[in-house]
């Protein structure tokens, strides 16, 4: 098993040495170094198990030394060295990435080469976790390009036939109600991919007009409904603009709430009414999107944000994965979502769905 060692202290070197000759003369192959730029150098030409360091060395302190080494060879454990009185480095570098961490003073032999052992076997832990999140996000990709290219088919087609005159109106009525099949479909495979990319953590927060994403928002909803609904939606900032942290993300928020208030309406029209205020402590906007559709059960008003969760039967909500994504991407912007009765006490009068985003 080669090693590469790196230790500038000659006396901390040396002991270590003699630990894994100790142990087994012939099994431990050590490449001993006294700086991070040697050591880089060295994994340019040459291949080892196991690098062991200690993170204060001549050309390198602390955190950044693990990390110098990390970025040169990242497939290989890592175990570091800290002194007596600096265990919390060792924590820190260990929640940095690093395999293991080994207290001077305290290592003996045995303690040295189970820490190896241990390393590397949880080394191959995670790259092997690693390949099959890339494999299994690979197979996703190739999943939702391809059935979103059959989905934007068979639409094309089915818009077709809805618009010939040749087809019978019985006939174009089972058609419609296969189009809006395919386009669940389409919705729901495009909110599992955003759902699994918000999962990755990498929301990157920029400043946002939240007056003219809602307005865009509020226009796409009005025409998905033209057909089969009348759907009033009215504010209070009309075209003043205000602004909030985001992403592109909060294209899909706004959209889910408003298309959830118009699809879980009994009403003649569904009336939207969406306000805006400060919090308490001015540091976020609040938006709230009020509803005159069938409302939710108290007891449901927390599940319909769950994805694994189920509403009462006959609340007749269907939210799904929809709200799931609301709230993960909500949450990962720092702010909150949440939702009420639109008339305190009486949840068959409509919804109150609340949103606090930061603002910008």
């Amino acid at each position: 098993m080669k090693l590469l060692f790196l230790e500038d202290n000659p006396g901390d070197a040396r002991l270590i040495q003699l630990m894994l000759a100790e142990t087994d003369p012939s099994r431990f192959e050590i490449d001993h170094v006294k700086k991070v730029a040697d050591a880089l150098e060295r994994l340019d030409s040459e291949w080892y198990d196991a690098i062991i360091s200690d993170l204060g060395l001549p050309d390198s302190q602390g955190l950044d030394t693990l990390i110098a080494l990390q970025e040169k060879a990242s497939a290989l454990p890592i175990i570091v060295l800290t002194g007596n009185d600096d265990e919390s480095m060792g924590v820190a570098a260990v929640q940095q990435g690093a395999q293991d961490y080994l207290i001077k003073g305290k290592i003996t032999p045995d303690l040295l080469v189970k820490s190896i052992n241990f390393s590397i076997e949880r080394k191959h832990g995670e790259q092997t976790i690693l390949e099959e999140r890339n494999r299994a996000a690979f197979f996703k990709d190739l999943l939702v390009h391809d059935i979103n290219n059959l989905n934007h088919g068979l639409l094309f087609h089915l818009k077709r036939l809805l618009k010939d005159d040749q087809v019978p109106e019985p006939q174009k009525a089972v058609v419609s109600t296969c189009r809006d099949l395919v386009e669940k479909i389409a919705a729901l495979i495009t909110n599992v991919h955003l759902l699994s990319e918000v999962d990755k953590g990498n929301i990157v927060l920029e400043e946002i007009d939240f007056n003219t994403v809602f307005n865009a928002c509020a226009e796409k909803v009005k025409a998905m409904f033209s057909q089969s609904k009348k759907v009033e939606i009215t504010t209070d900032f009309a075209q003043s603009p205000f602004y909030v942290r985001g992403n592109y993300l909060l294209d899909t928020i706004v959209t889910n709430i408003l298309i959830n208030a118009v699809k879980y309406n009994t009403q003649p029209v569904a009336v939207i009414e969406v306000k805006q205020t400060l919090s308490e402590d001015g540091h976020f906007h609040k938006i709230e999107f009020k509803d005159n559709g069938i409302g939710i059960k108290d007891g449901d008003k927390e599940l319909i944000f769950r994805k694994s969760a189920r509403a009462s039967k006959d609340t007749s909500l269907g939210l799904g994965i929809g709200l799931t994504l609301v709230k993960k991407v909500v949450e990962g912007y720092g702010g909150k979502i949440w939702v009420e009765d639109r008339i305190p006490g009486d949840y068959s009068q409509g919804s109150n769905f609340v949103l606090l985003l930061p603002k910008a």
